[in-house]
């Protein structure tokens, strides 16, 4: 056998060397390099035993047969790449909101200036200078009876009312002072202020024996209204008759001291003269001012 023929008769292995390496020299092992080692998140590892025939039992993992090295670091740098191009996204969108200005409203248009012409307005300072002065409106000055157009004539103020006076009494209103009348008893005539003649008469009743008696009361036929006007202090109680008649009781309340206090009764009188006397036949009667007739 020649040596070609031996080489030829040597057995195939994957790196084995024809000519150098015996033909029981086995083929040394492969080199691995450091990428394959790599794990590789689209690969699921497959292991299964290496170094058989050398009872190794240990198992290493392997990639998968036919995925090449250039794809998985293709797919890294695609990975990569996404990864970043989105935080640059994310980052621009921020750095866009941070410098976006924000709206500021528009300034309110100024307020028109005030018209010198008008006292009323407020006045407004002139851009640059001092604030303008306000005119005040001329006095308007009175028309001259002589000058042109017509004049109002001038108004007089009305004259001040006075009251009017009392009303005159009634003519047929009748007064009889009681110091001018009849007398009996112990009735006295004595001054007082507050009576309309300055003079009243007291001491009037007690038995009938002190008495004022009014005579000549000459009226027409009719109903009248005899009023009399008294003084007293307290409480008391009067009678009056007419023409020496029924004695009629009158009650003549407390008028104060030195006051004149009135009492009215109806009467009812025929034609011609009267005598009307006054008086009280028990106790004391107020004292007596004057009377009064006047018809109702």
């Amino acid at each position: 056998m020649t040596g070609d023929d031996q080489v030829r008769s040597e057995p195939f292995l994957p790196g084995h060397r024809p000519g150098v390496d015996g033909p029981t020299t086995p083929p040394p092992a492969p080199t691995r390099q450091w990428w394959e080692d790599a794990p590789d998140p689209w690969d699921q590892p497959q292991y299964q035993p290496v170094g058989a025939g050398d009872g190794d039992p240990a198992e290493e993992p392997l990639t998968e047969p036919g995925r090449s090295t250039e794809r998985r670091f293709g797919l890294r740098r695609a990975t990569v790449v996404i990864v970043l191009t989105g935080t640059v996204l994310i980052g621009t969108g921020a750095l866009a909101s941070a410098l976006r200005p924000e709206p500021t409203a528009l300034p309110a248009p100024p307020s028109p200036p005030a018209r010198q012409d008008d006292p009323t307005a407020a006045p407004h300072a002139r851009l640059g200078g001092a604030p303008s002065p306000t005119l005040s409106p001329s006095p308007t000055a009175a028309p001259s009876a002589t000058g042109a157009g017509t004049t109002e004539p001038p108004t007089t103020p009305p004259a001040a009312t006075e009251p009017p006076p009392p009303a005159p009494p009634p003519p047929d209103l009748r007064s009889f002072e009681a110091e001018a009348a009849e007398l009996g008893g112990r009735a006295r005539v004595y001054s007082t202020e507050a009576a309309s003649g300055g003079q009243a008469v007291g001491d009037l009743g007690g038995f009938g024996l002190h008495y004022v008696r009014f005579g000549a009361v000459t009226v027409e036929p009719g109903e009248y209204e005899l009023t009399f006007h008294y003084l007293s202090s307290r409480d008391r109680r009067g009678q009056f008759s007419i023409n020496g008649g029924r004695l009629t009781t009158v009650d003549f309340p407390a008028a104060g001291d030195d006051a004149v206090a009135t009492v009215t009764v109806t009467v009812e009188l025929s034609e011609g003269e009267h005598t009307i006397w006054f008086g009280n036949t028990g106790r004391r009667a107020p004292d007596l001012d004057r009377i009064t007739i006047v018809s109702s």
